[in-house]
């Protein structure tokens, strides 16, 4: 080794022989730890530093054996090639005495630091060193796996929030406010302010409550499809699908509520289509025969009076061979629509195939049934949509009682409309279960 590259070794000795309390601590710990006298050049800054002191768990993460450290510069003797980054760092440390926790990646040994430095006296540094390699590894990691949730979050959800159920108020997120600028950064009294503020129609309210009364009972997820208005736009309202999850804090043990919504407008609207078309019939858009005998079962419960309607459209097949096919279904459209306007909105209306078209509905007594024959064959007779007279035969099954299947109102009303037939068509008939 050249005289230029020997190791300072007064400068060792001297610092050792006036530190020896503190350095014989610093020897038994486990903790790197150095000691370095700032070099500086002819202009007073600096331009390298010299260890004076050193521990074995510094030489072992250095990576060089301690007797080469004591003495040696840093630059000059063990990294010439090495980052001069730390220069600035520990002048500040040894000139002014500045305390301060340095955290970097080192070239030299290719690990992140923490380098806690503080001065031990005037133009010396005193590093405590930890290698935090595997801790930045792990929280690189971590936010990397962050920023991908947050990606896949971004483009699978509308919106993320959080509920605070002791305010009973909910912060939205950064990016909900970006993407929905009309929303305010907190809602208060949920969930009525969401109808206050128009996210939410009134109809929906008792929906929402009821999810937070489920919150607040202890249950850790509750998911709802509710129709919003996220955008502010007039009459702008969407299915989303909200879901709430419960979690407790990691810190402070405290429960705490993350929501989450996802446009699904298209879905519900795709499924509801699918439903109608399970339960109607294509061409006149009534109930099916399968969707009726299902709403039946609820229906037939009722403590009022029930009636079966049983309807055949007369000399049908004539206006079929007549006027073609084409005519003949516009002929049952348009006896569909005259059905929906003689009965309530909430009454079973369906068609049974053909020119057959079926009715179930309740009321007091027996009035109500005479009643709906009445404006049925009313609006019927006034239709100028063809140029030939509509007549239609009905047949009803009365009950007052509940209990009675399907297959009997069925019987019952079929057996009336056979009368009604052969007095003439073009009239009511009814009998009672």
């Amino acid at each position: 080794m050249s005289s230029a590259m020997q190791p300072d070794v007064a400068c060792v000795h001297e610092f050792r022989k006036n530190n020896s309390l503190l350095l014989a601590c610093l020897d038994n710990m486990p903790l790197a730890a150095a000691i370095i006298r700032l070099d500086l050049d002819k202009t007073g800054n600096p331009e390298d530093f010299t260890f004076v002191y050193a521990n074995e768990a510094l030489a072992e993460l250095e990576n060089v054996p301690l007797d080469r450290l004591l003495g040696a510069a840093f630059y000059r003797d063990i990294f010439p090639s090495g980052d001069r980054k730390w220069l600035a760092p520990y002048w500040e440390t040894a000139s002014r005495g500045t305390v301060q926790t340095l955290n970097d990646f080192s070239p030299e040994i290719d690990r992140f630091l923490e380098i806690k430095c503080y001065q031990p006296c005037h133009g010396f540094c005193a590093c405590i060193l930890t290698d935090v390699s595997e801790k930045v590894s792990l929280e690189r990691e971590l936010e990397d796996a962050r920023r991908s949730v947050d990606v896949a979050l971004r483009n699978s959800l509308d919106a993320l929030f959080l509920y605070d159920m002791e305010s009973n108020s909910i912060i939205n997120n950064k990016d909900t406010l970006l993407r929905f600028k009309t929303l305010p950064p907190r809602f208060d009294n949920v969930p009525r302010c969401f109808v206050d503020y128009g996210v939410m129609r009134a109809e929906s309210l008792p929906l929402a409550e009821k999810m937070f009364r489920r919150l607040e009972e202890g249950a850790e997820e509750v998911t709802e499809e509710i129709e919003l208005n996220m955008t502010g736009k007039k009459d702008d309202f969407q299915w989303y699908k909200i879901t709430y999850i419960a979690y407790p804090c990691p810190v402070s043990g405290k429960k705490r509520i993350l929501g989450m919504t996802r446009n699904i407008h298209e879905e519900v609207l795709h499924r509801l289509r699918l439903e109608k078309e399970a339960c109607t019939d294509a061409l006149t858009g009534l109930y099916n025969l399968k969707a009726a005998q299902r709403l039946f079962s609820d229906r037939e419960r009722s403590p009022h009076s029930k009636a079966f309607f049983l309807f055949d459209l007369d000399d049908f097949k004539k206006i079929n061979d007549t006027h073609g096919h084409q005519i003949g279904d516009a002929v049952l459209r348009f006896f569909a629509d005259v059905l929906n306007q003689a009965f309530r909105e909430d009454d079973i209306v369906f068609r049974l195939g053909g020119d057959e078209f079926a009715a179930f509905a309740t009321g007091r007594g027996n009035a109500f049934a005479k009643g709906i024959c009445e404006r049925f064959f009313d609006i019927l007779a006034a239709q100028a949509d063809f140029p030939f007279p509509l007549h239609a035969s009905i047949g009803i099954g009365l009950s007052e009682t509940s209990g009675h299947s399907y297959a009997e109102f069925y019987r019952t009303a079929d057996s009336a409309l056979y009368k009604a037939k052969g007095d003439g068509k073009n009239r009511w008939r009814m009998e009672r279960l």
